[in-house]
């Protein structure tokens, strides 16, 4: 059940049962409805955000419940999703057209028909990416345009719609009617908008972790052996609480949770295995899995980049976290 189900929920269950309902403080300290919160908050006032969604976070759901909500609240914001993954691999052109089509259907009332404006440069492409969004500034409703895989746009794109937004900032005299939301599996480290919000999708809690993977009813021994192996990544919490449902019960040892994973284990396999090439990174991998959070290094920003690590703590006493014991133990 995703986070706005979940609400919904609890919500009708206050009306008929009264006006206080348990599940409510569980749902609000969640960590990942804190995150949605804050994010609903800064978009509802046109904040620009750029949301880091690191690998296994399960970026999706959490963006659509965002969406739903964002849509059905008071003040009500349109928003459209602008799906930017593949961009990477592909001609420079198809970046343009993708973007520029979704700007265009901002103030368009038939999106099969909105009037999409060809361009032959990124200086091009700055241009009219401004005009349409100045265009959707006169359009009646205030709008939000949610890019999931910032990361894989061209940095010379990206670059442009940062100057074009710069500008559409400056022309909007402080009433933009328009907002992005950048979602990036790895930390926008150039090209990101002045004026942003930075925010990261954080894993799950202990307390979400277990009641996912099997329910406070099972045992204790069991369930923190599945909680250390799972650190919290919410792909990996989810894939062991699907296959529990069915098993009956939670692997004692880490090869039984591991094959609970089905193709996810094979996917994250081949992210460890590609970065453990290198015997520092390994020894590093190593190191936090089996030692613990460590002060941060240089090297920590190419594991954090692939979803492995995360980075905790002020600039200048930041420590690196493993996000998951599973991501070592596949070294063995």
């Amino acid at each position: 059940m995703n986070r706005f189900a979940q609400k919904v929920l609890v919500g009708r269950e206050k009306r008929e049962l009264g006006a206080f309902h348990l599940g409510q403080i569980e749902f609000e300290s969640s960590n990942r409805d804190r995150a949605r919160r804050k994010l609903i908050g800064y978009l509802r006032r046109m904040e620009p955000v750029v949301l880091h969604t690191p690998r296994w976070s399960q970026a999706q759901p959490f963006l659509e419940g965002v969406a739903m909500e964002l849509a059905v609240g008071r003040p009500s914001l349109g928003c459209r999703t602008l799906p930017l993954f593949g961009l990477r691999s592909q001609p420079v052109p198809n970046a343009w057209r993708r973007i520029l089509t979704a700007l265009a259907e901002l103030s368009s009332e038939c999106w099969a028909t909105a009037d999409v404006p060809y361009v032959a440069s990124n200086r091009g492409f700055q241009a009219a990416a401004l005009e349409l969004l100045m265009r959707a500034q006169e359009t009646k409703g205030n709008f939000a345009l949610f890019g999931h895989g910032a990361h894989e746009v061209p940095f010379e794109v990206m670059e442009s719609l940062v100057a074009a937004w710069e500008r559409y900032s400056q022309e909007a005299c402080g009433e933009r009617a328009v907002t992005l939301l950048l979602a990036s599996d790895t930390p926008l480290y150039k090209g990101s908008f002045s004026d942003s919000i930075d925010l990261t999708l954080p894993d799950y809690t202990l307390g979400e972790g277990v009641e996912i993977i099997g329910g406070t009813e099972r045992a204790a021994s069991s369930m923190t052996a599945a909680w250390d192996y799972s650190g919290g990544v919410p792909a990996i919490v989810e894939a062991l609480g699907e296959k529990v449902q069915v098993l009956g019960g939670v692997p004692r040892s880490a090869s039984g949770m591991g094959r609970c994973l089905g193709p996810l284990a094979k996917e994250i396999e081949r992210v460890v295995l590609a970065v453990a090439a290198d015997p520092m990174l390994a020894d590093r991998i190593e190191t936090l899995g089996w030692d613990g959070d460590q002060a941060s290094k240089s090297m920590d920003l190419g594991l954090e980049s692939v979803g492995l690590v995360e980075s905790l703590g002020e600039e200048g006493q930041k420590t690196t976290r493993l996000r998951a014991k599973a991501f070592a133990m596949m070294l063995d």
